[in-house]
């Protein structure tokens, strides 16, 4: 009995090695590049950054009634406000981008438990910590030199269904999950994607105390949303807890121009009567966008539908986005004109003419299609060896993300929050379960 238990760890050691190995180089290249990078916060990120430097001077909340008129919709709330919180204290973009690194860790820690808890196998979630580390915009990615929504809102999702799996400390540990998925909704509004994974796991974990422990969790989400909101409409009279996105990017994906990717330029050829809209609120813009989407898409039901084979190419047909960070922010490797310079060269075998950034656009997309591959052969065998039903909240996380964006625009930073499901899938290509989440069953490995 000695003897297999100790050869169960010389077995699993080069493995685990292996994990913590790629984790320090991942640690090492993401200092690395905050150190080096001396790049400009661009479109979004530059627009959250200058927005959070005025309310961070004015010592405010956003947002504030100023900020609720002449704009198209309200930024991420929760980001900005984070955002200013740090501008208090320092107006050094570098803390921030460690900060980052910070949620970076949070998110690979939380979905490798989750990983561990469906699987029973410490092998299966250091194979996931791997894929993760030397997944470009998730570990040594450039994101982390960017002022963007992802990393902390799903670093805060992640935390919270992990933290709604454990079993210890059960009242704090289900409220103090609630509240953050809360505030995760609060910096990205997609918090209903994720809400199935998170019940599913609830039910898993513990089939007899589903429904305390769900209405734990579902009570400290609401006691978040309603603080958020209540502290909003002191402070501007609207009762704002999320960003008000909708609307525009439906009617981005749905208009006479539409083709499945982001036409941001259909938004600036927008109709409304310049002088009546001079002074409308975000609600009203809202409105506007929305009843013109709806509109178009009532009218062209048919190409709601032949647009979607595109939508679902522009989501997942790429991963190439926070390459760009490499270049301090100078060539924006998500342009289309780009990618298809980096194609021509190679077609025509001009590699001889193929940069640093082109070399590494490549392999990331390369890296990024083996994971699709690998996620497709994980879902496959955890299907065929029965053990798909513990996987179904996970899988929930593709089927709606992309779901939801089929009726607005395919853009490739969109399927970022989804990829952490698909590395914990694509782990599932190396090995099976040995152990159904909620049994009380371990394998030997476990005690080590």
């Amino acid at each position: 009995m000695k003897a297999c238990w100790k050869s169960r760890i010389k077995e699993q050691d080069p493995l685990r090695t292996a994990s913590w190995v790629v984790y320090l180089l991942m640690l090492l290249l993401q200092v690395r590049l905050v150190v080096c990078f001396s790049g400009e916060q661009f479109g979004d990120f530059m627009e959250y950054v200058n927005k959070a430097k005025e309310i961070s001077a004015a010592r405010a909340f956003y947002p504030r009634v100023q900020d609720l008129q002449r704009v198209f919709y309200l930024h991420a709330p929760g980001y900005v406000n984070f955002l200013a919180l740090v501008f208090r204290l320092t107006d050094n973009l570098k803390v921030v981008f460690c900060l980052n690194i910070l949620f970076l860790q949070i998110l690979l820690f939380s979905a490798k438990d989750i990983v561990y808890r469906l699987t029973g196998k410490r092998r299966c979630a250091e194979v996931f910590q791997i894929l993760y580390c030397i997944y470009f915009s998730l570990g040594v990615g450039g994101g982390v030199v960017l002022a963007n929504t992802e990393m902390p809102f799903c670093a805060l999702v992640f935390l919270s269904m992990a933290l709604a799996m454990a079993k210890k400390r059960e009242v704090l540990t289900m409220a103090a999950a609630g509240f953050i998925m809360g505030l995760a909704n609060w910096i990205r509004p997609v918090m209903i994607l994720f809400l199935p994974a998170v019940l599913w796991g609830i039910y898993q974990t513990d089939k007899r105390k589903m429904l305390r422990r769900t209405v734990c969790y579902c009570a400290s989400m609401m006691a978040c949303i309603l603080c958020i909101g209540g502290l909003s409409y002191l402070n501007c009279g609207k009762f704002v807890y999320q960003s008000t996105t909708m609307g525009i990017n439906l009617f981005i994906g749905n208009n006479p121009i539409a083709d499945g990717n982001n036409h941001w330029d259909a938004v600036l050829k927008q109709n409304a009567d310049p002088a009546a809209a001079a002074d409308w609120t975000y609600e009203e813009w809202e409105d506007y966008y929305l009843y013109e989407a709806l509109s178009w898409m009532r009218e062209n039901p048919g190409k709601v539908i032949k647009l979607m084979p595109n939508r679902l190419f522009y989501l997942w047909a790429n991963d190439v986005y926070f390459a760009t960070a490499y270049t301090d922010n100078k060539v924006d490797t998500e342009k289309t004109a780009y990618i298809i310079s980096v194609i021509d060269k190679v077609r025509n075998l001009q590699l001889g003419e193929l940069k640093g950034i082109d070399l590494m656009v490549i392999l990331t997309e390369c890296y990024y299609l083996f994971v699709l591959i690998l996620a497709a052969v994980g879902a496959v065998r955890q299907i065929r060896g029965k053990e798909w039903s513990v996987w179904l909240g996970i899988y929930s996380i593709v089927i709606l993300g992309t779901g939801m964006l089929m009726l607005m625009f395919g853009y490739g930073r969109f399927h970022f929050p989804y990829m952490i499901a698909i590395l914990m899938i694509a782990q599932g290509a190396f090995g099976r379960t040995d152990m159904q989440i909620g049994t009380n069953k371990r394998i030997d490995e476990e005690t080590v």
